[in-house]
């Protein structure tokens, strides 16, 4: 899922979409019985609604890996 910019609206339905994402692999249960993928988000470093609703449910901060990217 890739939302250019993010409305509350954004991550409110983000929110039900994931919840549904979590029921549907059997969230719980081991990785080998829900042959479960993994989610990556990304969002700007300001954006700390997002930041905080991704961390709310779960996700972690990558500390693994620096992005760069060339400006426009």
């Amino acid at each position: 899922m890739h939302i250019v910019k993010c409305t509350q609206a954004h991550l409110d339905k983000f929110v039900d979409v994931f919840e549904e994402y979590r029921q549907f692999c059997g969230f719980g249960r081991s990785p080998n019985e829900t042959n479960a993928i993994r989610i990556e988000l990304k969002t700007d470093l300001k954006n700390t609604t997002a930041r905080n609703l991704y961390k709310s449910m779960g996700f972690i901060e990558d500390s693994d890996y620096v992005y760069y990217r060339v400006p426009c």
